[in-house]
């Protein structure tokens, strides 16, 4: 009974803030081959997305945090390979895709002006 009026209460703050500050700032990510490498604000813990999900604790944290942070891990690694192959995949294969029609597009202007200066 007394945890209603507290949480409402935060719910009520979290409703004012700007949706900005209610989101998780990552500071750092990196997409490399052996997945997705990313840091948290303030550096609480690091996070190395494979199909294995891997955190690195860097500062003291309350147990409550570490249950958290484990269990988190836990649940990621159940869905990040679906995430990779419904989500990821077919976003690099995008970006892959307008890549090349870039290119190709250069290598056909390249080849036109190589065509003008032959003339």
């Amino acid at each position: 009974m007394a945890d209603g009026p507290r949480d409402s209460g935060l719910a009520n703050r979290q409703q004012e803030l700007p949706a900005a500050t209610r989101s998780i700032n990552v500071s750092d990510i990196q997409l490399v081959c052996s997945g997705i490498q990313m840091c948290f604000h303030k550096e609480w813990f690091s996070a190395n997305i494979s199909l294995e999900f891997n955190v690195d604790i860097r500062l003291d944290i309350p147990p409550k945090m570490k249950r958290f942070l484990y269990n988190f891990r836990d649940n990621l690694g159940k869905v990040i390979p679906h995430l990779v192959e419904s989500q990821v995949c077919p976003l690099i294969s995008e970006i892959l895709r307008q890549l090349d029609v870039k290119l190709l597009k250069s290598l056909m202007e390249q080849a036109d002006a190589h065509e003008l200066d032959q003339l």
